[in-house]
């Protein structure tokens, strides 16, 4: 399911696998549920096989969003893109009330200027346990940056908050970041950087 968003020029993929966006001037958000009970609901499920590539984005809140209302996203590709203002260029927004897997992301040949080059923080908005307790902390892992040159306020916006996710097996090569503030650069287990100038 794709569904457009005209007040951010995006488009939201909703628990779909294989798809392509080529040449285009919209935003990804991958949705596919949120809430306690997110993985009881028909319709609900995964994101797998996505490719993003040659786009030209104006202004945007997040190049690729995983989240907030999102499951599982795997194998999912984002590359030469060129971006002229936006907030964040990959953001994994982190809900306490769900159980959310993120991996084998790669973001490459990424250029141009936004707020914060990868954000990731928890996201509260509508949160609501109904009664029940807390799910298993969520996980980002697998994820591979690389050959981007960027001009940002922040390199890594990202709280770590163990209790609620963890972050492993980031990878980040061949970046060049104008940032005003580096941020949390040591964030994952098994960390690994290689040419990455901040």
């Amino acid at each position: 399911m794709i569904e457009w968003n005209p007040w951010e020029r995006s488009f939201c993929v909703g628990t779909d696998p294989y798809i392509t966006a080529r040449t285009f001037n919209r935003v990804t958000s991958l949705k596919g549920g949120k809430g306690v009970d997110a993985y009881e609901i028909d319709g609900n499920g995964d994101n797998e096989r996505i490719i993003i590539e040659d786009c030209i984005y104006g202004f945007c809140h997040g190049c690729l969003t995983c989240g907030s209302e999102s499951l599982h996203n795997k194998n999912v590709i984002i590359r030469r893109i060129k971006v002229g203002s936006g907030y964040n260029f990959l953001w994994l927004k982190m809900r306490p009330d769900t159980y959310q897997h993120y991996e084998y992301i790669t973001a490459e040949d990424i250029e141009g200027e936004v707020n914060n080059f990868v954000n990731i923080n928890p996201w509260t908005q509508f949160f609501d346990l109904k009664g029940r307790e807390m799910p298993a902390p969520s996980k980002a892992d697998h994820v591979t940056v690389r050959n981007c040159k960027v001009k940002c306020l922040t390199a890594f916006s990202i709280r770590e908050k163990e209790d609620e996710y963890s972050l492993s097996d980031f990878t980040f090569e061949n970046i060049e970041l104008d940032a005003k503030n580096k941020g949390n650069s040591d964030f994952a287990k098994r960390m690994n950087s290689s040419n990455v100038k901040v």
